[in-house]
């Protein structure tokens, strides 16, 4: 999955700033909450939208749309339709 979302365009402003990671991201219990911050990082760059702020958007479901639609969300006319 690291090759993939390395090999994946960057989307997201370099000017940007990520918004503070919600309690979810922080304490992880899958993985390492440093991992977690990490996957989190990288999915922005990819996507230039933060999806764990979506409620019930986890890290690992986030690399799970990165797996499956790539680095391309935009045929989603919002956050609610994507959600549904």
């Amino acid at each position: 999955m690291q090759v993939l979302m390395k090999s994946l365009e960057t989307k997201a402003d370099p000017i940007a700033t990520l918004p503070t990671a919600k309690d979810s991201v922080k304490k992880c219990k899958v993985m390492s909450p440093a991992r977690a911050m990490a996957l989190r990082d990288e999915a922005y760059r990819i996507l230039g939208v933060d999806l764990t702020t979506i409620p019930g958007i986890s890290v690992l479901h986030v690399q799970c749309v990165l797996a499956e639609l790539g680095g391309d969300v935009s045929k989603f006319r919002s956050a609610g339709a994507f959600s549904s």
